[in-house]
């Protein structure tokens, strides 16, 4: 529950607690346990230098990457899939210069591996961003010899960041029951590994990218009863297009619950009130096994915020966009605010070639984060946090024991402080909060991303020296533990 770690525990005896209370709770928290048996693998080490590293390798990135050697010098274009092309493996129906995404794509990979200039790693996490662009990646190989994974320690010249853009959950009662899923994963699965993950899908829309999402499902074969919009009044665009499907379109909806044991089998959907809230006695019940989630989108700015960069808000692209930054670095993309592909494609060129370029301010498409937040203050079991279980009551309970900084707020519920370091909750719980308190989003402040990025193992950081009785976190020795994890400090 919120607040567990600041409450004082007058009893058991200490006997009791580390014998019974203490082992009891850490295996309700999920806590594991260090492997003691010696790690099989192997592990290597390279250092490297370039003259322009990128870091993510979609629409952005492979563009800034081109550009980046045809000016000369040598690129490493680092990504953490398994594969280049970022958004565009799950849009096969979008259009580049009139020309299918996929052919475009499989042209630019190409000349990708071909230009001698050019190192493409996928399956390779940029996890740190340190002084004067040394940046660390951590890339896995599981080659058939052992050896598992190798650190990159790289000093780059310059460093564009293209990581793109992560996409909004939308808090409310029973968000957390299997077939609840974000619009896009869901868009992936249908487009890109031709696996539907429901016969019968509803859309909860705050975005219009939530409607290609259904659109795409629809396409493959997927029924959709319904979509929910939150907004009162959704763009003509998206509700002609719904239209020309055959689906029905309920605008200023929301959802007051979810029903099923084992998975999704139904929601009840209301309309929302002047406040926000959904009016639970004018719900009505929508049969379903799929409900997606299209809450918008928060720029990924970890690494710029690792890199010392100061993030800026922006009311326009209602989030924390990157400002000034100490390094030779620059965004672009979505990570920069950038959601237009045109526009996007434009930005990444001039960021490889060190240019400057203001992309056009395009017109927001979501409701604000703070009016989505709001549809879900008073409701049980809406999480925010999917990792460590926090909900919209945890942090209203937050506030009322008078924390009020989100700092405060993110160690009193632990919201933001799992292994994503809050990639998913932390734009909503920054948003729940201000919207409690009758703030706006940046008066509550705006918590610190430390590395590493995601987590990353300890062999990988010890390298060939894995053996060796050293310590991390001073408690950890790498020689007997290191297949375990590091997880960023809270």
């Amino acid at each position: 529950p919120a607040g567990f770690y600041y409450k004082t525990f007058l009893g058991p005896g200490r006997d009791s607690w580390h014998r019974l209370w203490e082992p009891l709770i850490r295996r309700m928290a999920g806590l594991g346990r260090a492997p003691e048996a010696p790690d099989p693998d192997r592990y290597a080490n390279r250092f490297a230098h370039c003259e322009t590293l990128v870091v993510g390798a979609g629409p952005a990135g492979i563009v800034a990457a081109l550009a980046a050697a045809e000016s000369g010098g040598r690129v490493i274009l680092c990504d953490e899939q398994s594969e280049p092309g970022g958004s565009l493996l799950a849009t096969p129906e979008t259009l580049i210069d009139g020309q299918p995404c996929w052919e475009s794509l499989a042209a630019a990979v190409e000349a990708l591996r071909d230009h001698p200039r050019i190192t493409l790693l996928t399956r390779t996490t940029a996890f740190h961003y340190g002084l004067q662009n040394f940046v660390s990646l951590a890339q896995v190989l599981d080659r058939p010899d052992g050896l598992r994974e190798r650190l990159w320690q790289v000093r780059a010249g310059r460093v564009v960041l293209a990581t793109g853009a992560i996409e909004r959950p939308i808090p409310f009662p029973g968000n957390d029951r299997p077939g609840v899923m974000l619009a896009d994963a869901a868009r992936a699965y249908a487009a890109r590994w031709a696996v539907l993950p429901g016969r019968r899908a509803v859309l909860l829309a705050a975005h219009d990218s939530g409607y290609d999402a259904a659109f795409a499902l629809a396409d493959a074969g997927a029924g959709i009863p319904a979509i929910l919009d939150l907004r009162a009044e959704p763009p003509a665009a998206v509700l002609e297009a719904a239209a020309a499907r055959g689906i029905t379109v309920l605008a200023g909806h929301g959802v007051v619950g979810t029903k099923g044991a084992g998975r999704i089998t139904g929601l009840l959907a209301a309309p929302l009130l002047a406040d926000g809230r959904p009016d639970r006695s004018r719900a009505g019940a929508i049969a379903c096994d799929l409900l997606l989630m299209a809450g918008g989108w928060t720029p990924n700015v970890q690494l710029f915020s690792q890199s010392r960069g100061r993030l800026r808000w922006d009311a326009a692209a209602d989030a924390f966009l990157p400002g000034e930054s100490p390094e030779a670095q620059v965004s672009a993309g979505a990570c920069n605010g950038t959601m237009d592909l045109a526009e996007t494609l434009i930005e990444a060129a001039a960021a490889g070639r060190w240019e400057a370029y203001a992309a056009a301010a395009a017109e927001p498409s979501a409701l604000p984060v703070r009016a989505i937040a709001a549809t879900a203050l008073t409701a049980k079991k809406a999480f925010v946090d999917f990792q460590n279980d926090v909900t919209t009551a945890d942090l209203a309970l937050a506030v009322r024991e008078g924390f009020h900084s989100i700092e405060h707020v993110k160690r009193y519920t632990t919201n933001g402080m799992a292994t994503d370091q809050g990639k998913t909750s932390g734009m909503m719980g920054l948003a729940v909060t201000a919207a409690l308190l009758g703030q706006d989003v940046p008066a509550v402040g705006l918590t610190t991303f430390r590395p590493p990025y995601t987590p990353t193992s300890f062999g990988t950081l010890a390298g060939r020296h894995r053996a060796a009785a050293q310590s991390c976190s001073g408690a950890v020795r790498i020689g007997s533990n290191s297949a375990a994890r590091c997880r960023p400090a809270s």
